[in-house]
């Protein structure tokens, strides 16, 4: 994952990964036999990555708000650990020749989302979250403000903090659906200069 996140897909070449891993290009054929497959391997890996996102923060004993805070912080720090992620996103390749792909990063996603919307659904019964709200909604809107900041960052060439931008935004995000809102500012999350 490390060659796509300094690369990007096209950099990613089976000699780039072979140099990138101390191995020959023929010993890296032994595991994997196409690009297609190396490409189904990182897609695993950064699937596998937001799956244990998700389990560490459901071990969390914090209350749902907190929790919900931690695994879209933690999400976010993933991606800003491996700039390749947003990019693999939007691969063509992905969406439009690869089946499998688009099926596991459909699963993924909408694992995450699940796991969002239980974290809401647990803060309406814990009386934290208002209850007027509909979690499948409030979960896609959190994921999509959440991948569009994402987007911006990798468009601006990592030009800035993703981590402190997204924190900014959970903190409006959370002022719109606290039970406890006092109606104050929900902060700042805007990124231009």
């Amino acid at each position: 994952m490390k060659l796509i996140d300094a690369k990007g897909m096209r950099g990613a070449t089976t000699k780039a990964v072979a140099r990138e891993i101390g191995i020959s290009e023929e010993a890296l054929y032994r595991h994997f036999r196409t690009r297609d497959e190396d490409l189904s391997h990182v897609n695993a890996q950064i699937g596998a990555g937001f799956r244990e996102i998700a389990r560490g923060v459901s071990l969390d004993s914090r209350d749902p708000l907190g929790q919900l805070e931690d695994l879209v912080l933690r999400a976010v720090r993933f991606v800003e650990a491996h700039p390749g992620i947003p990019g693999m996103t939007y691969l063509d390749d992905v969406h439009l020749h690869r089946p499998d792909l688009r099926r596991q990063m459909w699963t993924d996603v909408e694992g995450y989302l699940a796991r969002i919307r239980e974290v809401l659904e647990d803060g309406k019964r814990a009386g934290t979250i208002r209850r007027d709200v509909d979690t499948g909604l409030l979960a896609m809107m959190l994921v999509g403000v959440t991948q569009m900041l994402t987007f911006r960052w990798s468009l601006s060439g990592f030009a800035f903090p993703l981590a402190e931008r997204a924190a900014a935004t959970w903190q409006c995000f959370r002022s719109l659906v606290s039970a406890n809102s006092g109606g104050g500012s929900p902060g700042r999350a805007d990124d231009s200069e």
